[in-house]
């Protein structure tokens, strides 16, 4: 990475502050190289060709949300293992398991370092936390502790902060269980947390909260950004979300997502009934949170397939995918049209960022509010921000969106 790795301003920014001892935390859009970003100060320390600095612990956890992110950032990292000893020794690929520079993944799901030993290790925030608190999933309660001072001895990484569950009325979640971890720790751990999608005032209030330096990206660094190269445009429709909605619109690649997994289950079963797809005109594929391990994994990997970026893998001319949440992180894919029920601001950007999500597509974000015989159906999220947020993408309809006009509307609604 340190070889062909050309950091960006925002990033040398990050670096900085960084190495100089400041805590940080770093919001920017999907697609600008945050996960590179916080990687660079440690990896530019422990992987010179000299000797290894020591204005950074020699080991880092980088803590995300979901398993599906760990296992992605895993499977792109643990080649660095390689790296650090090509460059200090002479390594071949079968030999990263060995290697002196240690990569690693500790989930429920892929349990390979619970003492949190290696160098560089990949986790969901539930085995952070677990760990910090003394209660580790993998260790007995005899070497409990072990791993609490494993946590605050390394620079720490929280990644997609704003989807850290917060629990029933603000408290008792990951949200602010690690806020407070942060807190305790921040006089001699280093840790940087980057988020997409926080409203300024939140982000004014965490760098009060956490005495940290905000860094954020400006016009000419986001107008640079390919992410940022193409065109997307947010709809509130007063129609119907149904499936004859979804089909006029459709041109070859569609995504609709719904709030609930009955509601995704609905729609699908209508969708199956229709002719195109009886006539295999149409393929299509539900994913929600529901379903076995294997099963949800051939889904994602049908969906990385027919809309990811590499468009010569695809193998349908035509697909839906129908989801729920599960959508909003950790999927690298891409529509022309995307149908979604009404949500939180926070979640609808997110939505939003799988439509025209590469450099020069033109994509449609449509949404609508998800009402039956004129009444507010059963939703995950809160009706006065529901109302917010309904008034503010209006206001924009029909306009082509950016990351400065989606980040508009998070603070409108979530301020």
């Amino acid at each position: 990475m340190t070889e062909e790795f050309e950091p960006r301003p925002f990033q040398l920014r990050v670096a900085e502050l960084i190495l100089s001892g400041k805590n940080v935390i770093l919001q920017a859009p999907t697609g600008s190289g945050k996960t590179a970003t916080a990687l660079y100060p440690y990896l530019f320390n422990r992987l010179s060709a000299s000797q290894p600095g020591w204005q950074l612990p020699v080991k880092c956890i980088y803590a995300v949300p979901m398993r599906v992110l760990a296992n992605q950032f895993y499977r792109e990292y643990r080649k660095l293992a390689g790296t650090y000893d090509k460059i200090h020794a002479t390594i071949s690929e079968d030999e990263l398991e060995t290697a002196a520079f240690q990569v690693r993944i500790q989930t429920g799901e892929h349990a390979h370092d619970p003492e949190f030993k290696a160098d560089l290790i990949f986790t969901t925030i539930d085995q952070l936390l677990s760990n910090f608190l003394g209660i580790p999933y993998a260790l007995s309660n005899a070497r409990a502790n072990l791993n609490c001072g494993a946590v605050i001895s390394r620079y720490l990484i929280l990644d997609e902060f704003h989807l850290f569950p917060i629990g029933e009325n603000n408290a008792k979640g990951a949200f602010s269980t690690a806020l407070l971890m942060l807190k305790w720790i921040k006089e001699f751990t280093p840790f940087i947390l980057m988020t997409a999608t926080f409203s300024s005032e939140m982000l004014e209030t965490l760098k009060i909260w956490l005495d940290a330096e905000v860094v954020t990206l400006d016009e000419n660094e986001l107008a640079e950004l390919e992410s940022e190269q193409k065109e997307r445009y947010y709809h509130t429709s007063d129609e119907v979300l149904n499936v004859e909605t979804v089909l006029d619109k459709h041109q070859s690649r569609s995504l609709v997502v719904f709030n609930t997994v009955a509601r995704a289950q609905a729609f699908y079963r209508q969708l199956l009934n229709s002719e195109q797809v009886k006539n295999d005109q149409i393929k299509t594929c539900l994913l929600h949170s529901r379903f076995t391990k294997n099963d949800r994994q051939q889904k994602e990997n049908w969906a990385m397939q027919e809309f990811g970026k590499d468009r010569a893998a695809r193998q349908a001319e035509s697909a839906i995918l129908v989801a729920t949440q599960v959508i909003e992180v950790g999927l690298d894919i891409s529509c022309e049209n995307l149908h979604t029920e009404l949500a939180e601001a926070t979640s609808l950007v997110q939505r939003g960022g799988r439509c025209a999500r590469y450099k020069a597509e033109i994509g449609h974000v449509y949404i609508y509010r998800p009402l039956k015989e004129g009444q507010l159906q059963p939703h995950p999220y809160r009706q006065p921000i529901m109302e917010a947020a309904w008034q503010a993408f209006s206001a924009v309809s029909g306009q082509q969106a950016n990351y400065k006009l989606e980040m508009n509307l998070v603070n409108t609604v979530h301020s």
